[in-house]
């Protein structure tokens, strides 16, 4: 079955579940209807990002490219199953004086809290002395279907510096927290950057403020070592945020950074690993709920090899889960869970052609029941070595959630895919 809605084709598909998976949990079968969506009037969509802020009301952001070949900032809208591609998002004021480039380009995050009320992030290009184009922090804010955009500020000392914004969360448009990492030039841009820094931006106090992340007490803070990164946050509560990355040690290994929030202070710590772990790939998906219960993803190495893992979290105590699919789980990216034990992740698995396949995981975290998701129509069932689908994102309102990424085809095309999925009655 398909339909066309405000540009968009939606085709229902039955998930597979992928080699060695179970389509069950205990005696209960997960039954998850799911559509598969691809924008069929622009070219070359990358969709990164979206937040639900009700069932069939969500805000999907990303990138495509316009008639000149320009990656353009992309906002696509539901309102009650119907969609539609925003228009030119408004270039921050005096964009023209600190850049030849006046448009926005690719959205890295969106938070939604209400229905017509949404915060995006984006890299914004800015020329420094030397004439180099860095990314500048550029926070998005919608109001009733209107958009107005805003440069936040860099931490104290870091005036001339490369910025690289990841995520964001807001309880309300004036209570944000964005996350990502900054990298300080050694001289105006002019030699090599330092290592990658974790940065916390927020507007808690009415106004955006930024600071440098606190790190673990044996991270490197040497320049040119491996540095930290903030990947993802969540802020069920104003002053009860958590974010998520990973940072260097003083011994030159990659662990888990994991950052939580009480008042106006936040504290570091270690992620720990399931057994057999040697360290941290990624921490990329975070999903907490109003009772401070947290669910992270990302993926851990054993013997340099990379496993997907979980993380459970409450208030300061975190427990590790391998991925019980871990032989197809390769890479999560995104998580929600409306509830710690009732979960949607979104992420990645290789065949055995080294093609590329969404898969979601359902389920509580000790108990995920994986199913691979459809190629968007015309893409062809089996991609080509290389190619195939990235999921980035989920939000659930709810028992309903959504989750976006990109297709790839063997001929380099790109189709954002908007992937909806209702998860069965408690």
């Amino acid at each position: 079955m398909a339909a066309a809605l405000g540009g968009l084709v939606l085709c229902a598909a039955q998930w597979r579940t992928p080699p060695g998976a179970t389509a069950e949990t205990g005696h209960e079968k997960i039954a998850v209807k799911i559509f598969a969506a691809s924008i069929s009037r622009l070219r070359g969509e990358n969709l990164t990002a979206t937040s639900c802020s009700a069932p069939a009301s969500c805000v999907s952001v990303g990138s495509y490219q316009n008639g000149d070949g320009i990656r353009v900032g992309l906002v696509l809208t539901e309102r009650s199953a119907e969609w539609r591609a925003d228009g030119a998002l408004p270039s921050p004021m005096g964009s023209t004086t600190l850049t030849a480039q006046p448009y926005v380009p690719e959205l890295a995050g969106v938070s939604c809290v209400s229905t017509v009320s949404c915060v995006a992030v984006a890299n914004y290009p800015s020329p420094r002395a030397t004439g180099v184009l860095v990314p500048r922090p550029l926070v998005l804010i919608e109001s009733h279907g209107r958009w107005r955009s805003v440069f936040a500020p860099s931490p104290a000392g870091a005036e001339s510096a490369t910025e690289t914004l990841r995520s964001i969360s807001c309880s309300a448009t004036s209570r944000c927290v964005v996350t990502g990492s900054l990298r300080r030039s050694t001289s105006g841009g002019s030699r090599a950057v330092e290592a990658p820094e974790a940065v916390l931006i927020s507007n808690s106090t009415g106004r955006w403020t930024a600071r440098f992340a606190p790190l673990p007490p044996d991270a490197d803070r040497s320049e040119l070592g491996g540095g930290s990164a903030l990947a993802a946050v969540s802020c069920p509560e104003s002053t009860a945020c958590t974010a998520i990355g990973t940072y260097t040690t003083s011994s030159d290994t990659q662990q888990g950074l994991l950052l939580e929030q009480s008042g106006a202070n936040w504290k570091s710590s270690t992620a720990p690993l399931p057994r057999q772990g040697d360290g941290v790939t990624t921490l990329d998906g975070l999903s907490c709920t109003p009772s401070k219960d947290c669910v992270a993803v990302g993926a851990y190495s054993v013997a340099g090899v990379p496993f997907g893992f979980l993380l459970v979290g409450h208030v300061g105590r975190w427990v590790a889960f391998a991925s019980p699919h871990a032989a197809v789980y390769n890479t999560p990216y995104g998580i929600s869970c409306p509830s710690v034990s009732s979960c949607v992740i979104a992420g990645i698995f290789l065949d055995a052609q080294y093609a590329q396949h969404g898969v979601v995981l359902v389920g509580a975290p000790s108990s995920l029941v994986a199913t691979q998701t459809p190629p968007p129509k015309g893409a062809g069932a089996s991609p080509s070595p290389g190619f195939g689908e990235t999921l980035s994102s989920v939000s659930c309102s709810g028992s309903f959630c959504q989750v976006v990424g990109t297709y790839v085809g063997s001929a380099s095309s790109e189709s954002g895919i908007v992937l909806t999925a209702t998860l069965p009655s408690a």
